[in-house]
């Protein structure tokens, strides 16, 4: 089984590392091997695995008490694994899916790939058209802190934040692991959450990380499905 989605950033995105880069920002994105921003899986994971939380049990399935059971469902539980559980995983048991990395699409990233493969730092000029392989899509933006107290900006408090610009977008998979238990109307519902998240990264009160999310496809044991009429026969049942 099989989501593919793309996502369109409609503002700049930061996913960042929590590291510096000396002299050109405080936060820098995250990057392959090869330089190239991308958004890991484990973002948009941790998303859909609060919105599966707070919706569940509108659409009728069974999650199990955080309170009671913090690391998850205990095997001696009888609607175990929960549909949390079963999606995202617990210490006690594995998740059925696979939230691969969010890449740039593959037509850019295959070009920046191959410039970076060919091309040696041996001249100035060379150098230069790798940093802009690295830098690919990407901004640096000021920011200031607020002080609290005054609620205007704080001296000596300027800091700069890497950025993914909303000109370019991604695209994501989530696979079934081996041994998958995931039902098509529990996919389904999977789907509808992934479409309606809106925000992804850091620093959403500045206006960064908003963005769209299409589904591109959705297949279910070798079928391409419509996973909207699956939710629909689902709510109708």
């Amino acid at each position: 089984m099989l989501i593919k989605y793309k996502l369109l950033p409609k503002s700049p995105i930061s996913i960042g590392t929590g590291k510096s880069a000396q002299g050109i920002a405080n936060n820098i994105v995250v990057r392959s091997a090869n330089g190239i921003a991308y958004i890991p899986g484990s973002s948009i994971k941790g998303i859909l695995r609060s919105e599966c939380r707070r919706f569940a049990q509108t659409f009728g399935f069974y999650t199990h008490d955080k309170n009671l059971d913090p690391l998850g469902c205990l095997n001696h539980t009888k609607n175990s694994p929960c549909l949390l559980c079963k999606l995202f995983g617990s210490v006690h048991y594995p998740s059925n899916l696979i939230f691969e990395n969010i890449s740039l699409n593959s037509t850019v990233t295959n070009i920046l790939e191959r410039l970076a493969l060919n091309i040696s730092e041996k001249s100035v000029f060379e150098a230069q058209v790798i940093e802009k392989i690295s830098s690919y899509g990407q901004s640096i933006r000021s920011n200031n802190r607020i002080d609290p107290k005054t609620r205007t900006a704080a001296n000596d408090h300027l800091f700069f934040t890497e950025c993914v610009d909303p000109d370019t977008y991604f695209i994501g998979e989530i696979r079934s692991s081996s041994n998958c238990k995931v039902t098509k109307t529990e996919l389904a519902f999977l789907a509808m959450l992934l479409q309606s998240v809106n925000f992804i990264g850091g620093r959403k009160s500045a206006g960064l990380g908003r963005c769209l999310i299409n589904i591109e496809q959705f297949i279910f044991e070798g079928e391409n499905l419509d996973w909207k009429k699956t939710i629909e026969g689902n709510s109708n049942a």
